[in-house]
């Protein structure tokens, strides 16, 4: 499976912050979601909720011009 917001790792500095840590759990929530006795629905949108919740506070934390550098720079 392709990491889920690579973006996060090269953001500066960022190794300082729990944001990994968020985005790994995030991306757990979404691998629970692929196991043929969970509840896909409702962890998928757990997943998508907290990844967008990342992201804002991510661009609360940085600028936004080095959140979408470190965007464009991961593809």
């Amino acid at each position: 499976m392709k990491k889920i917001m690579p973006w996060i790792d090269v953001l500066p500095n960022v190794e300082a912050t729990n944001f990994q840590a968020r985005r790994d759990e995030i991306e757990a929530i979404a691998m629970r979601a692929q196991q043929p006795s969970s509840d896909t629905v409702h962890l998928l949108g757990e997943a998508y909720f907290q990844a967008c919740k990342l992201e804002g506070d991510a661009k609360a934390h940085w600028s936004l011009k080095e959140v979408e550098q470190a965007k464009r720079c991961t593809g």
